[in-house]
């Protein structure tokens, strides 16, 4: 895996591993570039947009998976920077303060998923 580094602009994605966007890998770590800081939530909705609602086969996914995934797939494909939207919208569009919590929500899921798998594999 390489990592290319991007500066053309500060909130593109900074760096970009060498998956596909049809690799599930990318979706685990676009949650955490977001989590961290590496992107901002508009990068993190379009670019999880493009990876798991346009390029993601739904039988490359676990069922758990699935299913964490496309929650957080409804609040990032919702996802507004403008409180003009929230404020004269109010239940159709989702927070920034919302999709932190909601990748953070999917992340902790899918990282218990692991340690039950593990567990029982050990």
């Amino acid at each position: 895996m390489r990592l290319k580094v991007n500066n053309s602009k500060k909130h593109n994605i900074r760096y970009a591993i060498n998956w596909t966007v049809e690799d599930t890998r990318r979706l685990y770590w676009l949650i955490d570039q977001y989590l961290i800081g590496k992107i901002n939530a508009s990068t993190f909705a379009d670019e999880y947009h493009v990876s798991y609602d346009m390029s993601i086969k739904r039988e490359d996914l676990t069922e758990f998976e699935h299913e964490a995934f496309i929650a957080l797939s409804d609040v990032a494909g919702r996802f507004s920077p403008f409180e003009t939207d929230l404020r004269n919208y109010p239940g159709t569009y989702y927070s920034e303060a919302q999709l932190r919590k909601k990748a953070l929500e999917t992340k902790q899921k899918l990282m218990q998923q692991f340690a039950e798998y593990k567990s029982q594999i050990e």
